[in-house]
């Protein structure tokens, strides 16, 4: 489901007989189209099966060719077709070729090509400290971004969208003027310009989380608190700062900064308001936290404009669909045993499923196969758990998508 797929013809070219449909086949009413190829060395076998085909085969009618035609020739819209159905392939079907789920076939008969759909998205994506965890998020859903190390026009695999890169702050503004339909950035970038009312929250990637403190050198501090005299804040976030400030009751001046707020206490800033994901880079300058502002994380928003229109909304939502389904596979593992009917009772009881496991019996009924998909975290605990109370070839794998 990668499009990476090796044919056995690379291997053995003149025993390979290799067989596709562009439509549905083997079935009973309605035009079929699909072709057979095969090598040289087999010719007497294809002219056997051409003469077997003239009994029950005939040319289908010129519109279909031509469509076949355009098929065959690809393109981007057909490139976005085949990328979208893998993805549902990917959060449907394992590997072994096994329905993890029943699929929420709605993806795949909503319109003859699912990613039409998304024709003409405009994206924003990050540059910079964000960047790789969100085009590692895209090319786990199915949509590898590519371009060049210095261009700034990426491509992205869906029929007619866009992408742009740029610094996360510029994100917002482009979202809120319209001339982006999607874009990545952080939480804190939309309070800090006021923009809640121009954007739409989509999804919280829970990637690159932060929080906005204020901190201050240790002796500065009385009794644990900010002194009560006019003071002056070092920082990124002006106007978040002076809600806080005011807010607190903080007398202050601001400082605007463009980057390592963090060196400018004690001697051109009393204290500073500044993102931390961590607390290093605070302790190391010898600052502490004195009050959090709010906590942020990489989300995805759309303008405005781009949701109060049904067609890019639908695209949008399609968009969630898959970005959410990795997210949820990021934080499960694919678990699965044999157990002896004497023991199912007791290892299902402790197996943490989404719903129920999937359970099928083993050849000669000699015991069951579970399956569920449960929290990564609870591994540890898990599976010397199941192995305790009688499960037996224990298999975890990582799965690529989820959707519920």
């Amino acid at each position: 489901h990668q499009g990476q797929h090796v044919s056995l013809a690379r291997f053995y070219p003149e025993g390979t007989i290799i067989s596709g449909g562009l439509s549905k086949w083997c079935g009973a009413g309605g035009w079929r189209l699909g072709t057979h190829a095969f090598p040289t060395e087999l010719r007497w076998l294809q002219q056997a099966m051409a003469t077997v085909a003239s009994e029950t085969y005939t040319s289908v009618s010129a519109p279909i060719q031509y469509a076949a035609v355009t098929a065959f020739d690809g393109g981007p819209e057909i490139d976005a077709y085949l990328t979208r159905a893998r993805a549902v392939l990917r959060a449907t079907v394992s590997p072994r070729g096994r329905l993890r789920r029943e699929p929420d076939m709605s993806l795949a008969l909503s319109s003859p090509l699912p990613a039409a759909a998304a024709r003409g998205l405009r994206f924003a994506l990050p540059k910079g400290r964000m960047q790789g965890g969100i085009e590692r998020l895209l090319a786990d859903a199915g949509l590898p971004v590519a371009g060049s190390e210095r261009g700034y026009r990426p491509s992205i695999p869906l029929a007619g969208a866009t992408a742009k890169l740029l610094k996360p702050k510029n994100v917002v503004p482009m979202l809120a003027a319209g001339t982006r339909d999607v874009g990545f950035c952080g939480s804190d970038l939309v309070a800090e310009l006021g923009a809640d009312a121009s954007v739409v929250e989509l999804l919280d990637t829970g990637l690159d989380p932060v929080r906005i403190v204020a901190a201050a050198p240790a002796a500065l501090l009385e009794a644990g608190r900010l002194p009560r005299r006019p003071l002056v804040v070092a920082t990124e976030y002006p106007a978040l700062t002076r809600a806080w400030a005011d807010a607190r009751g903080v007398d202050c001046s601001i400082l605007r900064t463009f980057g390592a707020t963090e060196v400018f206490p004690p001697e051109d800033a009393d204290l500073i308001v500044d993102n931390t994901a961590t607390g290093a880079t605070l302790a190391a300058q010898g600052l502490v936290v004195v009050d959090e502002l709010l906590r942020s994380s990489t989300k995805v928003y759309a303008s405005a404009a781009a949701w109060a229109d049904p067609a890019r909304r639908r695209a949008l939502q399609d968009l969630v669909l898959l970005l959410r389904s990795v997210i949820a596979a990021r934080s499960r593992a694919l678990v699965e045993v044999n157990v002896s009917p004497d023991a199912f009772e007791a290892v299902v009881a402790v197996l943490p499923c989404m719903r129920e496991p999937t359970v099928a019996t083993l050849y000669g009924g000699a015991g069951y196969a579970v399956k569920a998909a449960v929290p990564r975290s609870e591994l540890p605990v898990l599976i010397p758990l199941l192995k305790a109370r009688g499960a037996s070839d224990i298999v975890v794998s990582a799965p690529e998508g989820i959707v519920p």
